[in-house]
């Protein structure tokens, strides 16, 4: 295949699924069923993730551009991807947690010192 398919094709795949977590993130606001706080942080995981295949798509269009603009676009949608894999993971740990531990438990600082160090609450 042509290096410039292959790269077409990611930046499509990546495009369409950012589209499809900011239609769970709208489907996940309209949903009476969650508690507002588990619905924010799910709500927040969906968006934070369609920025990331929007980032990862932005780093695989310009990569090979020349020029200060192609240099730069590749490292600031690299930084983006890597910082948000972490914030992702910081998201499902306040996730997880928040199904563990009721909210008055975290109010009252009863829950290993762990959930807070990792959470930052």
């Amino acid at each position: 295949m042509n290096p410039i398919t292959i790269q077409i094709i990611h930046i499509t795949l990546e495009v369409w699924g950012s589209i499809f977590c900011l239609i769970a993130a709208f489907f996940t606001f309209l949903c009476g069923y969650y508690e507002n706080r588990k619905k924010k942080i799910a709500m927040s995981m969906e968006v934070s993730t369609a920025v990331l295949l929007v980032a990862d798509a932005l780093s695989w269009g310009f990569r090979g551009y020349p020029g200060a603009v192609g240099y730069y676009a590749v490292r600031i949608s690299n930084f983006t991807v890597f910082f948000l894999s972490n914030f992702l993971l910081m998201l499902y740990h306040r996730y997880v947690c928040s199904f563990i531990f009721e909210e008055e438990q975290e109010q009252q600082m009863t829950v290993p010192v762990r959930v807070h160090l990792v959470s930052g609450m």
